[in-house]
């Protein structure tokens, strides 16, 4: 049974109940014992959870390759409107359907992070008390500007120590921060005040995030974290604070939360302090193409939207084929016959990378590009074998045509250091 501390916390006891026999036979007393089995709880329910988050981040793998596949048919097309058409209406529809398009695309990544973590080579110095300040104000339309048209007043109050750069990514801090706040927003339809500290704490930077809100039952802070749950059901995914979590644990940080009906809610970041260069490492950009010739390309993919995308794409410029799987791939495939091919990861019959790398014993020249829906680890070792990647689906097309194009020129440097 479960029973409430007089410092507040619920408790679970295990009771055994135990009848004690006189001389003749019959009860003449009974025995209880009760013993704590809080932390044995505790163990149970983290297992359950661990084994939750498992089976959710293999769903949310398989489903976010398939809406990646779909968008790429939907994306890339809208694109290709965009780029021909003069006809104004046609334009705006076609701008239309990208924005709502990358919106779906931005979900997907949302659902792999929460399921997955971010990945580890994604970590540059963060100054997290500016990072608040932009935060609070990109926030201000919420909290200010909705909440004053509706008759209500919320304030955003700060207690900003000196604290160390923190070891994570700026933007990702910015989207956890927003998050937290419009979550205070919404735990506050009466209005109140959310109050931002952070604070040095030994190896780290302690942020914490307090409102004056409605508070959340016990069942509800117990599963704040997990993917898809949500008391917001015409309009929450599920996935924000799911998705602070995994992003705070993949920095090597933790999250907490303390709250109780009536009496508002905390978040409490621990967050590790930057211990490398403090020079924060570049994004590398994608340097355009300078190949100018016609390339022979060879298209493997069992998806007909992402056949026909590359197809009416790239054919202008270049020789193209394509295939479904990657038997016929091969069969098609002989030394000198194609200077790359874009594979994709997950063929019927033979995998992507199986094939890319029979491809190579066959012809050591060609270069092949993996296009995929699959969200990859740096780490995969399937990406070896690979030149380049392009992750589905395509938010630029300019940027497909600039891989080819390079493939393109590396191609031509193995040849002639082959000769």
């Amino acid at each position: 049974f479960r029973w409430k501390h007089r410092n507040r916390t619920y408790r679970w006891a295990l009771e055994v109940i135990s009848p004690i026999y006189d001389s003749s036979g019959r009860v003449s007393t009974v025995q209880v014992i009760a013993k704590d089995i809080t932390e044995k709880k505790q163990m149970e329910e983290e297992l359950i959870h661990t084994q939750r988050l498992r089976a959710v981040s293999e769903l949310a793998a398989g489903v976010s390759h398939n809406l990646n596949n779909m968008l790429t048919g939907v994306l890339g097309p809208a694109q290709l409107l965009e780029r021909y058409s003069d006809d104004p209406r046609v334009l705006r529809d076609a701008e239309a359907i990208i924005a709502g398009a990358r919106r779906a695309r931005d979900l997907v990544q949302r659902l792999n992070l929460a399921a997955r973590g971010a990945d580890e080579t994604e970590r540059v110095p963060v100054p997290v008390n500016q990072i608040i300040r932009d935060a609070i104000q990109a926030a201000r339309p919420r909290w200010k500007d909705e909440a004053e048209a509706r008759g209500i007043a919320i304030e955003v109050a700060t207690n900003l120590g000196d604290v160390p750069t923190i070891r994570g990514t700026g933007t990702g801090l910015h989207d956890i921060l927003l998050n937290l706040l419009f979550n205070a927003v919404d735990a506050m339809p009466e209005g109140g005040t959310i109050t931002i500290d952070t604070q040095s704490v030994d190896d780290g930077v302690r942020l914490t995030v307090r409102d004056t809100g409605i508070g959340m039952e016990e069942e509800t802070k117990r599963r704040v974290f997990e993917p898809f749950f949500t008391t917001k059901m015409d309009v929450g995914s599920g996935l924000g604070l799911a998705t602070v979590h995994s992003m705070v644990e993949s920095w090597g940080g933790h999250i907490e939360v303390e709250s109780a009906p009536g009496q508002g809610t905390t978040f409490t970041l621990w967050l590790r302090v930057w211990d490398g260069p403090e020079t924060p490492s570049q994004d590398t950009e994608v340097v355009e193409g300078s190949s100018m010739r016609r390339g022979r390309l060879l298209v493997i993919d069992d998806d007909g939207n992402v056949c026909r995308l590359l197809e009416s794409l790239l054919s202008d410029r270049h020789e193209v084929e394509i295939v479904s799987d990657g038997q016929e791939g091969l069969e098609r495939f002989s030394p000198g016959r194609f200077d790359v091919v874009l594979i994709d990861l997950g063929l019927p019959g033979m995998s992507g990378d199986g094939v890319a790398r029979e491809m190579k014993r066959v012809d050591p020249a060609v270069v092949s590009v993996l296009i995929t829906g699959w969200v990859m680890r740096p780490d995969d070792v399937r990406l070896r074998v690979f030149d380049f990647q392009l992750p589905k689906p395509f938010d630029d097309l300019d940027e497909v045509e600039d891989v080819v194009a390079q493939a393109i020129d590396l191609h031509d440097e193995r040849v002639d250091q082959a000769d």
